[in-house]
């Protein structure tokens, strides 16, 4: 397994984020892609690490993979204030594009994971790119506009008055949004894009969190264009999938490796 750090230029912006390619692949055995997609406030590697976690599983089963950072996450040079629905899904579309320029991937076999609302990303990206063959989403809500995103509304109008608003996460961690982030919200349609979509989907929710009902997977995989849909609801799980308790790394994780081996598994039969 090699990892190595990349910048992919995009506009004023390079995305940072860390490439991981399987023993073995070479531009005669290109290794086939996933592209991972951060949450709300987090960063390429996420919640303990389950990003690079999963690309070492990846890894191990012939996958090459690629977790990025948006506005204000990991390496990136910009700050979060700047971050915004339609930039992400900018930063995660010239992703592919990178993608599918490198000799050692197989551009026929790139799938896309996304968690919380790097899921939603996803949909959109998965609804717009052909390329895209299996979508995986962890805790993530499809909607057209902010329509399942109660939080937004309590502060949309306080951050359209004044340029921007601290909001206190459910998690915890206090974020700075622009109004770009809540007129991006509103004017994007995920639900809309994720129809396009026709290949294998893969939809993780857990039962008890709190943040993106479980029902919300449920609406995912009944409005997606795919016949090909796997619905899992993970008992016990909350929006983390239990990998913190509190603020602190959970020492059972057990449900977060259930989560890791049903997305890897899904990987290796779809993609």
């Amino acid at each position: 397994m090699k990892e190595q750090f990349v910048s992919i230029p995009n506009g004023s912006h390079n995305i940072p984020g860390i490439m991981v390619s399987p023993s073995g692949a070479t531009k005669d055995k290109p290794a086939p892609m996933v592209l991972l997609l951060h949450g709300t406030g987090g960063n390429k590697n996420e919640l303990g690490d389950i990003y690079k976690r999963l690309a070492a599983q990846l890894a191990s089963r012939g996958y090459a993979s690629l977790r990025i950072d948006f506005a204000g996450g990991g390496d990136s040079s910009q700050p979060y204030v700047e971050n915004n629905f339609d930039d992400s899904v900018a930063d995660a579309l010239k992703s592919v594009e990178f993608l599918t320029n490198d000799s050692g991937i197989d551009n026929n076999r790139i799938g896309v994971l996304g968690y919380s609302q790097g899921g939603r990303i996803a949909q959109v990206v998965a609804g717009r790119v052909p390329k895209v063959k299996a979508l995986a989403t962890w805790s993530s809500a499809p909607s057209n506009g902010a329509e399942d995103l109660e939080l937004m509304f309590k502060v949309t109008d306080e951050a359209h008055e004044k340029g921007s608003v601290m909001v206190t996460m459910p998690w915890g961690t206090q974020l700075e949004f622009g109004k770009k982030f809540f007129t991006a919200m509103e004017n994007s349609r995920a639900l809309d894009e994720i129809a396009k979509y026709k290949g294998p989907l893969l939809a993780i929710g857990g039962s008890e969190d709190p943040v993106v009902s479980p029902l919300l997977a449920r609406k995912l995989v009944q409005h997606a264009g795919s016949t090909d849909v796997n619905l899992r609801i993970i008992d016990g799980a909350d929006h983390g999938f239990n990998i913190f308790v509190g603020d602190k790394l959970n020492p059972d994780q057990s449900i977060a490796e259930g989560l890791l081996k049903i997305t890897t598994d899904w990987f290796a039969e779809k993609l």
